[in-house]
């Protein structure tokens, strides 16, 4: 019964903007199972949130603390990415009503920090992911990598043209791929040591999985993942 109240008690603020995020929070938690105890991530949540508050505009105090605090909770690092994305999410809302009463000036500041704590960790992922492959693996996974940057600058195609055009991409690359495979070297025309870089055939059709968008839920994305390598592609 009480960690029932304690949990309502996260919904039932005088905050209706903090009260459905904290609601979402729960229920994604419920899906990822980030936190085995589901009060710890509200906890901590309203603990950033009444941090915010009380140190308002003086931003550098508030990082001063916050890194103290959140550092003494034994996080893993994708515990903390989920954390962060509910909290950008929630400032992202609330910067999304600066024309209504309540809003604060301070929260762009806010929102930047956290949107930036979350994309260093995604890049700390992807190198310790790049520095555990072997070299020609790397080499593949740099343009995989490339080319999911590259689909992003066509955002603009038509959806049912984007399979096509990526198909295309990618049988150009593999057929550079077999014109730099093999060199001649002196007289011997022996084979070069340098690691051939193997681009995998396509799909006619591109299998992708949509996702809501970090920086904007009501947006669908096209995320892909390679091999091992998180893909974390801008909004």
């Amino acid at each position: 019964m009480e960690t029932t109240a304690m949990l309502n008690s996260y919904i039932s603020t005088r905050n209706s903007n903090f009260n459905r995020h904290a609601l979402n929070l729960y229920l994604e938690n419920l899906g990822s199972q980030a936190f085995p105890q589901p009060e710890v991530p509200l906890r901590i949540f309203k603990t950033i949130d009444e941090k915010m508050t009380e140190h308002g505009s003086t931003f550098f105090s508030f990082v001063e603390e916050f890194e103290n605090y959140i550092n003494g909770q034994s996080l893993t690092p994708s515990q903390k990415q989920f954390l962060y994305r509910i909290v950008n999410d929630y400032l992202k809302d609330l910067n999304s009503k600066s024309f209504n009463y309540g809003f604060r000036d301070y929260y762009p500041a806010y929102h930047s920090y956290f949107k930036t704590l979350s994309q260093v960790i995604c890049n700390t992922n992807t190198q310790a992911a790049l520095a555990t492959t072997e070299i020609p693996a790397l080499l593949n996974e740099i343009v995989h990598r490339h080319m999911l940057i590259l689909s992003n600058d066509i955002e603009a195609i038509p959806v049912g043209q984007k399979a096509r055009v990526i198909t295309a991409l990618y049988k150009a690359m593999a057929a550079t791929s077999k014109t730099n495979a093999t060199d001649t070297t002196n007289d011997n025309h022996q084979q070069s040591s340098t690691p051939t870089i193997t681009i995998p055939s396509l799909p006619e059709s591109i299998h992708a999985i949509p996702e809501a968008c970090p920086e904007d839920s009501s947006k669908s994305l096209t995320r892909f993942t390679v091999g091992a390598v998180p893909a974390c592609l801008p909004c």
